[in-house]
């Protein structure tokens, strides 16, 4: 009798299942890491403005014409002024003119800010590059905004007094 060596050997249940678990962990980090865009390159840009709103995220949307062409990556800013850094999709770039005015706006009255791209009427033929700093034009009032002063002027107001103007 003839043996054939190796060919009663098999790789272990454990040794399988130890596999499969390495794969899935992997194709997961891949999935996230692809999500927030770790293999896409991007422009930073700065954008100040007098404030973010109420309700300006990390992640919110950079449109410019209806069109996503990027995300903000961060914001910093208190009491006083606002710096948003945007990340522009590397794609985008070319279609964005160095004179580009921008805008806090929320997609409703209630809902998150976004920051629109506004295309300039007379564009200038440089375009947008890593490091440019953009002003914005406005920042829309949240109701919230209104609440708040709202509270604030009553806080400081006498309520007896306040009363009596009333009456």
């Amino acid at each position: 009798m003839s043996k054939v060596h190796g060919a009663g050997r098999r790789i272990s249940s454990e040794w399988l299942a130890l596999a499969l678990i390495v794969v899935l962990i992997a194709l997961v980090a891949l999935c996230v890491a692809s999500f927030n865009r770790a293999f896409s390159g991007s422009v930073p840009i700065t954008l100040t403005a007098d404030r973010s709103g109420l309700v300006m995220d990390s992640y919110a949307k950079v449109n410019m014409r209806g069109v996503q062409v990027g995300h903000v990556a961060t914001i910093s800013g208190g009491s006083g002024n606002a710096s948003l850094t945007l990340e522009i999709d590397p794609d985008q770039v070319a279609k964005i003119p160095a004179n580009v005015e921008a805008r806090i706006n929320s997609t409703t009255l209630f809902g998150s800010k976004y920051v629109e791209l506004i295309y300039p009427e007379h564009p200038s033929p440089q375009r947008i590059s890593a490091g440019a700093v953009l002003r914005s034009i406005n920042t829309t009032v949240a109701v919230n905004t209104g609440f708040q002063n709202v509270v604030t002027l009553l806080d400081q107001s006498d309520a007896a007094k306040l009363n009596a103007v009333l009456s």
